[in-house]
């Protein structure tokens, strides 16, 4: 009877135990997992920040062991990142494609919006250069990632609009270099929102605005 009581105590009291926080090591280790299969093409970047995020905020070691242990297999790349170039013409990638370590575009006359949320990329630095007379780049990226913004413009801007997070360890550094003439350049986290382009504000107020008829008498 008294070893059944003290047995029933004990358990009560297992359950009251707080769960065992992940140790530096573990937590390097399964950091080192995700950055495996992210080089795989089994995480999407975003996806790999998500988790990698997890993986240093996990309160306990069933948690940590949780976001490892259900990662999604290879699956198919849409395209590839060769040069893109477009004339009075706009350019959208975006979806699941194969960044690799280097992303070049050219638009003349026409925007561009590069969506690196789902792109797959080997490589702890993701270069992306781009370049736009009379056009907008837009660049989106994933929350926690850090970004070098580097380039020239005239008559446009260069913006950096990240959210106010520091860098999740173990996520690839984007490198943007971009050039601009007549055409705005963002760089911007996908929860901030989306300014309107300001040379594109300027060129709205230079446009005749067409005389206003007064109504027929009723």
């Amino acid at each position: 009877m008294q070893r059944g009581y003290l047995m029933e105590r004990s358990n009560r009291m297992d359950e009251r135990l707080p769960a065992r926080l992940p140790s530096g090591d573990e937590r390097d280790a399964a950091a080192a997992r995700l950055s495996q299969a992210r080089r795989d093409g089994r995480l999407v970047l975003a996806e790999f920040c998500d988790r990698i995020d997890a993986v240093y905020t996990a309160d306990s070691i069933e948690s940590l062991e949780q976001i490892t242990t259900n990662l999604p297999a290879a699956a198919p790349v849409g395209i590839s990142s060769p040069p893109v170039f477009s004339l009075f013409g706009d350019i959208v990638v975006s979806g699941r494609w194969r960044a690799g370590d280097e992303v070049r575009v050219r638009t003349v006359f026409g925007d561009a919006r590069i969506d690196l949320a789902e792109a797959i990329t080997d490589d702890d630095v993701l270069h992306v250069r781009c370049a736009t007379t009379f056009g907008d780049v837009c660049v989106q990226v994933p929350d926690g990632v850090e970004v070098e913004l580097t380039g020239l413009s005239v008559f446009g801007d260069r913006r950096l609009e990240l959210a106010a997070l520091p860098r999740i360890p173990g996520t690839p550094l984007i490198k943007v270099h971009a050039s601009t003439i007549f055409g705005d350049v963002r760089v911007r986290s996908a929860g901030v929102p989306q300014a309107a382009s300001v040379w594109r504000r300027a060129v709205g107020r230079l446009r005749p605005v067409p005389p206003e008829h007064p109504a027929p008498p009723t």
